[in-house]
């Protein structure tokens, strides 16, 4: 199966790196890393069989971002949350 992700990590000058782990039912995947700002990035994963059968078909897809950040902290905007993540869409094949 593959999952296709659509979006980008939030990148600014203070934090020009953004590592997003993905993990599927609790197992790594794969690490996405971002270099560059914008959101219209997709980046396929391929989810190992092993990982589907386990749950009878059951997938939980996590992202663990290495370094969120709160915009508001380093004064980009007003939003108080820890971001990392600019999603668009998701996609399984």
């Amino acid at each position: 199966m593959v999952l296709s992700i659509e979006g980008g990590g939030l990148i600014i000058d203070k934090y020009p790196l953004q590592d997003i782990e993905v993990l599927v039912n609790q197992h790594p995947v794969e690490t996405l890393r971002y270099t560059s700002p914008g959101i219209n990035d997709t980046r396929v994963v391929t989810i190992p069989q092993s990982f589907i059968h386990e749950k009878k078909g059951l997938l939980i897809i996590e992202f663990k971002i290495e370094n969120p950040y709160m915009p508001i902290q380093p004064g980009v905007g007003s939003d108080s949350r820890r971001l990392g993540l600019a999603l668009a869409s998701l996609r399984l094949d």
